[in-house]
């Protein structure tokens, strides 16, 4: 299937192209016109070229009753994980109940920490965060952090800085957007990870930012639902962070630090 067969994506596409030409245009002048329809001719075929990134078949799933004993095993073959008991899971709501969570298990951490994200911006959450791994690292805690190169594109080079002064392990451009590998474009890393000497873990959809803290009834904040967890499923998450970590940087971790 082709997206040739949907013309609004192609003509999303036309349109930021338009824009972007007319936003040139108003800063002034016959030359920011012309420099303005150089570049959008320039960027029409790279945008095209996107539009037009082949779309995987409608995804059939089989008719399977929850209580059905084939379900969990079906769901652990297409899922490629196994389910595991004896875990313990915390329910945290929203950024008032997650955050201070995760800083306290943070500051605890005395051998690993694994962090992946997708969106990591200036913010006060984001500078704890910073000073936490600053001060583990430099006393001998293994962190290794992966940042995805989309959502988290504009964070402070202070922060990469101050991670790799420490001796922190740093991936700050997970998957970079290149001309060449625009079919990967939303190809992105969305995958919420934080794992401790791997015994304690966290996953959900919150993002290191301001708009993530709060109670999520404040307009302008999010509202979102993420877990802690201790038990067998913390190897699970690990796992998941071992496979990008791997892609990024051809270094497999491993130990009993990690597991």
């Amino acid at each position: 299937m082709s997206v040739w067969a949907e013309p609004a994506r192609i003509r999303q596409a036309i349109i930021a192209v338009l824009d972007s030409n007319i936003r040139l245009e108003r800063r002034g002048g016959p030359r920011s016109r012309r420099a303005g329809t150089a570049a959008a001719w320039r960027l029409l075929p790279i945008l095209l070229a996107a539009a037009c990134t082949p779309l995987p078949p409608k995804l059939t799933v089989p008719s399977i009753a929850i209580t059905d004993p084939a379900f969990q095993t079906t769901l652990e073959a297409v899922t490629g994980a196994p389910i595991s008991g004896g875990n313990t899971v915390d329910i945290l709501l929203n950024g008032d109940e997650t955050f201070p969570v995760l800083l306290e298990d943070l500051r605890a951490a005395k051998h690993t920490i694994t962090f992946e994200t997708f969106i990591f911006r200036k913010s006060k959450i984001a500078d704890e965060i910073i000073a936490i791994f600053e001060e583990r690292c430099r006393a001998g805690v293994r962190g290794s952090i992966i940042l995805d190169a989309h959502g988290s594109g504009n964070v402070p080079d202070d922060y990469v800085e101050r991670l790799n002064a420490a001796g922190c392990q740093l991936v700050p451009e997970f998957r970079p957007l290149r001309p060449w590998n625009l079919e990967r474009s939303n190809n992105r890393n969305h995958r919420r990870i934080v794992v401790i000497d791997g015994r304690v873990g966290f996953t959900g959809g919150y993002g290191i930012d301001e708009t993530w803290n709060g109670d999520g009834r404040t307009k302008g904040r999010w509202r979102e639902t993420n877990v802690r967890l201790e038990g067998p499923v913390v190897q699970q998450l690990q796992e998941a962070f071992l496979e990008h970590w791997k892609e990024a940087t051809g270094i497999l971790l491993g130990g009993e630090e990690y597991f």
